[in-house]
């Protein structure tokens, strides 16, 4: 992101386009002064603290280098499992846990509230619809 503003050394702010400004000195009709209450503005209306923004930003780095999985079921949630130990080979049950295992690739693991086992989380979906959909797609193989 291209900064709007720069910090003297005696810690004071200026514009960073201060020397292409018309004005002698900085001022609040300035077009780019403007422009940059208005960023402070969007910014501040969010919330956000500077370090809940750097916190964010760390995120956003370990995702794009794949240190992160966004698991597609939230703690104490419904799912249907693809199990064959059951008749019709889908178990309904709570997701109660994850389990990464640390290989390459990673594998990731499921814990079901009933009978308390671990299924591999590409058995794992979120309607019995998907469940089933995918047991047939298996069988058709």
């Amino acid at each position: 992101m291209k900064r709007l503003t720069r910090r003297n050394s005696d810690g004071s702010i200026d514009c960073a386009k201060q020397d292409k400004c018309s004005h002698e000195e900085p001022c609040d009709e300035c077009e780019q002064w403007v422009f940059i209450a208005e960023k402070l503005a969007d910014y501040e209306e969010t919330g956000f603290t500077p370090a809940k923004v750097a916190e964010l930003a760390a995120y956003r780095e370990a995702e794009a280098q794949g240190l992160l999985v966004k698991l597609p079921f939230k703690h104490a949630g419904r799912i249907y499992v693809l199990d064959w130990k059951v008749k019709g080979g889908i178990r309904k049950t709570i997701n109660v846990g994850y389990h990464v295992y640390a290989k390459s690739p990673p594998t990731i693991f499921i814990k079901g509230q009933v009978r308390g086992e671990w299924y591999s989380l590409q058995d794992a979906f979120g309607t019995r619809e998907e469940a089933a959909a995918a047991l047939a797609a298996r069988e058709a193989r």
